[in-house]
């Protein structure tokens, strides 16, 4: 009969997706196999053999992407979220990984648009909202931002995520015990090193000492190849306890782990500094501008060190480097004016010390008094 028929047909019909189901998933879980053994390049090449072999599936251009990213192929990866959703237009998945691509490459506009139809396909998910959150953080709008780690976390309180950009937001507008707790929130559901040593930053700007060197010390422990924590220790011992030889040996950890950590570079080099050995500071200040030649800071610092070593002319021109980078700086101002000085180029450093007052140095009108015959 037709009845029959039509069951029959539907029987075979379902039997065949069943097997060519089967057949994509055992062949992503070669795939799979590679990127768990770390063999990036070997996943990828899997990935791109099932893409091609299933070109319809959905899910075969959506582990593509995911291993494309794994080898840094954004543009891509991109590509390969996108056909995903091509295919299937409720992939909230493909959508959450085209908009974390999307915002990584700073195309806010299209990223906002992929995590609001994430949002709009699945709209109980907490990472959906952690997401568009952490695009809002970019963008400036804090409250959006803090409106979607809220969400996030009505929906899963033990999401420890949310509780972490949240402390961010509260910390970026000033609220720095609504961050406080956000932290402790986040510490009490996992503990990790990258919250320990944001909370120790923060226990630092509250002056909570003990505190802040504790919870780094915690992080350090927690992940010994993260820099971060170190780097932290090191500024305490320098802006805190004036313990320049600490500080040093703090900045010498943070480096081997991270060797082209330019602000451990440039306060090392303070720390040198200070103990007046001001050509191995040089040096550290050298380094760092290698790596970042636009350091404004690094001009800065080296510009007074070898002001210190009365090397006045040399001076001058990294302090007016620095300047050049930044003209709202007054130290630089300052420092250059008392190069000047050294010279005999009064008028040329009443000029920098006239700015160097301008931008609230509070040493300049001292300076201004005793050579340029100026007063308030």
């Amino acid at each position: 009969t037709l009845v029959t028929k039509i069951v029959l047909f539907l029987l075979i019909f379902s039997t065949a997706c069943y097997q060519e189901n089967e057949a994509l998933n055992t062949a992503l879980e070669v795939g799979k196999s590679k990127l768990e053994s770390k063999e990036f390049d070997a996943a990828l090449s899997e990935y791109e053999k099932v893409a091609k072999e299933f070109p319809q599936e959905a899910k075969a251009h959506f582990e593509l992407a995911n291993a494309q990213i794994q080898t840094l192929k954004l543009g891509p990866a991109i590509d390969s979220y996108s056909q995903a959703i091509e295919l299937d237009k409720d992939y909230t998945e493909a959508y959450s990984g085209r908009g974390i691509l999307l915002l990584a490459v700073e195309k806010y506009e299209e990223s906002l648009s992929d995590f609001d139809k994430a949002i709009e396909l699945e709209g109980n998910k907490a990472s959906n909202y952690n997401n568009r959150g952490g695009l809002k953080i970019k963008t400036g709008d804090l409250q959006g931002a803090l409106n979607d780690f809220s969400k996030a976390i009505e929906l899963d309180p033990k999401n420890e995520a949310a509780h972490t950009h949240r402390a961010t937001v509260f910390s970026l507008n000033n609220e720095y015990q609504k961050a406080l707790e956000s932290y402790n929130n986040a510490l009490k559901i996992k503990s990790n090193a990258v919250t320990l040593n944001n909370r120790g930053s923060l226990r630092y700007r509250l002056k909570d000492i003990k505190g802040a060197v504790k919870d780094f010390e915690l992080a350090s422990k927690a992940d010994p190849q993260d820099p971060n924590p170190q780097y932290n220790l090191g500024n305490v011992a320098l802006e805190t306890y004036k313990d320049y030889a600490g500080a040093i040996s703090f900045y010498d950890k943070t480096l081997e782990l991270s060797p082209r950590h330019t602000s451990a570079l440039i306060n090392r080099g303070i720390a040198k500094q200070k103990l007046t050995a001001y050509q191995a500071a040089i040096a550290d200040f050298d380094i760092a501008l290698k790596i970042d030649p636009k350091s404004e800071y690094a001009y800065s610092k080296r510009g007074v060190a070898k002001l210190l070593l009365k090397d006045f002319e040399a001076a001058i021109n990294d302090l007016s480097m620095a300047i050049k980078l930044n003209d709202k700086n007054p130290e630089s101002f300052y420092n250059r004016g008392v190069a000047n000085q050294q010279l005999n180029n009064t008028e040329k450093a009443c000029q920098d010390w006239t700015k160097a007052k301008e931008l609230k140095a509070s040493e300049a009108q001292k300076m201004l008094d005793k050579y340029c015959n100026q007063s308030n």
